[in-house]
């Protein structure tokens, strides 16, 4: 992928991760609508803006929902591998709200 490729391909993933991110503080907003669905949500802008990452890195983005495999996947000195050590229980919500 050249490298006008690769920017356009992560402003997508990251526009994508943000409308997500909106779309759970939205539903979060909204009385009545069950919170499992912003958590799904949630779960989406995270991996979403992990797999930008990827690419940005160079990286193939594996076809999972997993954002401890995903986290795995970057250097050891970036702030989200030390700041987020545990993301199995965002995780789940990429399954359990559907």
């Amino acid at each position: 992928m050249s490298a006008p490729e690769s920017a356009s391909e992560i402003r997508r993933w990251l526009r994508y991760a943000s409308e997500d991110l909106r779309t759970a503080e939205i539903l979060m907003s909204q009385p009545g609508i069950p919170p499992r669905n912003a958590c799904f949500y949630t779960q989406q802008a995270a991996e979403k803006a992990l797999k930008a990452v990827l690419i940005f890195l160079g990286r193939t983005v594996p076809r999972i929902h997993d954002l401890d495999a995903l986290r795995e996947t970057l250097p050891d000195d970036w702030s989200v591998t030390r700041e987020h050590p545990d993301l199995a229980s965002l995780t789940d919500w990429a399954v359990h709200a559907r």
